[in-house]
């Protein structure tokens, strides 16, 4: 009953933090994004991702739930604005993933969804640490807690730019993405348990 509540309880602040930015996502772009990296990093944590080869992922004793951050949305839709398609020098401590498209739809609907999608699909192309495999690390290093994105299609050329920022920074050289072992087993001193999805909950 207790991890129940608290998955209920974790659920709607995700959902009320991400109602309270100002900025030019959605608010139901902004719970897609929260929701669907939740999803990724469940599956990662609970051994079912598959990898390179057909293997699946160890479980996670500490993977952490994402919470929607709107100063890490500022920040990184400030940089999508520039429409350089580079990574940001001034990611202030925080992991960057970025996505490029032209042609079709050019809504937030469609391609944030798409973007971290594509992210994650790289995990079925290498082992889960294999430093080829940036992206995918950017989103399942456990020790992260917050996400924020930003999005254009304003940019030349009818370029749709997509970026997201992950804090605590993570994807470190020689530094396990997360500790192997059953689901909530390691979670950090004062978070709860998600146990449906085997994420740790502040």
């Amino acid at each position: 009953m207790h991890c129940a509540l608290v998955a209920i309880f974790a659920l709607l602040a995700v959902y009320a933090q991400a109602q309270n930015c100002n900025g030019k996502l959605s608010a139901a772009v902004r719970k897609t994004i929260v929701d669907l990296h939740n999803k990724y990093r469940s599956e990662v944590a609970r051994g079912i991702a598959t990898m390179k080869g057909g293997k699946k992922t160890p479980q996670a004793s500490n993977m952490n739930k994402l919470v929607y951050d709107c100063q890490l949305e500022r920040e990184t839709q400030a940089w999508v604005d520039k429409c350089q398609k580079a990574h940001s020098p001034n990611s202030r401590n925080a992991s960057e993933n970025l996505y490029f498209a032209w042609g079709g739809s050019n809504t937030q609907e469609t391609h944030l969804p798409r973007a971290i999608a594509s992210w994650y699909s790289e995990i079925s192309k290498y082992d889960a640490s294999d430093p080829q495999n940036a992206l995918t690390m950017n989103m399942i290093w456990a020790e992260s807690t917050l996400v924020g994105c930003g999005f254009s299609n304003t940019c030349p050329d009818n370029m749709v730019y997509v970026a997201c920022r992950y804090r605590k920074m993570g994807n470190y050289l020689n530094r396990s993405i997360y500790k192997k072992g059953a689901p909530c087993r390691k979670c950090e001193s004062g978070r709860g348990c998600s146990a449906y999805e085997g994420l740790c909950v502040a």
